[in-house]
């Protein structure tokens, strides 16, 4: 089948903290294969406050079904369908600016 290996952004509320630092959120790294509809996650990177990433952590996990309406059914469709959740959203052209176009996103409660 058609098989997709990506790293999907997750943004994190304004402020949040794990410790002392405050993260913008982290990299879900996912192998998606487009016509069984599976997901295997396969690590998850977390982003500081500033843009520094840190290491790839987690094994990867077998692929399992993709279950409906949640952020995985969300990539699925981004990656497999060619689906364009937030069209009027404009495209980032960096990592700081997906941050600043996101988190308004989720102070909004919108959900793609």
């Amino acid at each position: 089948g058609r098989v997709a290996r990506l790293r999907a952004l997750q943004v994190t509320e304004g402020g949040f903290k794990a410790g002392a630092e405050e993260f913008w959120g982290g990299w879900r790294h996912e192998v998606i294969d487009c016509e069984a509809r599976t997901i295997a996650h396969a690590g998850f990177s977390s982003i500081r406050a500033g843009g520094r990433e840190g290491p790839v952590t987690g094994d990867q996990r077998p692929a399992a079904p993709i279950a409906p309406g949640g952020a995985d059914a969300a990539v699925a469709r981004v990656v497999c369908d060619g689906w364009t959740p937030f069209a009027k959203v404009p495209v980032a052209g960096s990592l700081a600016e997906a941050v600043t176009l996101g988190r308004p996103l989720i102070e909004t409660g919108a959900e793609p």
